[in-house]
């Protein structure tokens, strides 16, 4: 089936922070093996969100967890589709899952 607007929405959110976390690892000069992203929302009703969560998961580097986290910070704070979620009332938690 067609992915629903909403859905269309949150996978864009995923996709932008996967790829401005990536852009921002490189900056750093942080290596990585894999990356995974995960996104699942809550809805109450039928349109209106409830909740947005991302995972990045399976992220496999040698680099420094706190490293790590400060790219994840900077790549919320560059990512233009989370800075347009960031002025909606949804509230959006970001976790990162090194393996």
């Amino acid at each position: 089936s067609v992915p629903k607007a909403l859905e269309l929405a949150i996978m864009s959110l995923a996709g932008c922070l996967g790829t401005t976390f990536n852009m921002t690892l490189q900056k750093m000069h942080l290596q990585f093996k894999t990356l995974e992203i995960k996104a699942a929302a809550k809805k109450r009703e039928e349109i209106f969100l409830e909740s947005i969560h991302i995972n990045i998961v399976n992220v496999k580097s040698g680099a420094e967890v706190t490293k790590l986290e400060c790219a994840l910070t900077l790549a919320e704070k560059n990512c233009p589709v989370d800075n347009i979620f960031q002025q909606t009332k949804i509230p959006i938690t970001v976790e990162l899952q090194i393996s």
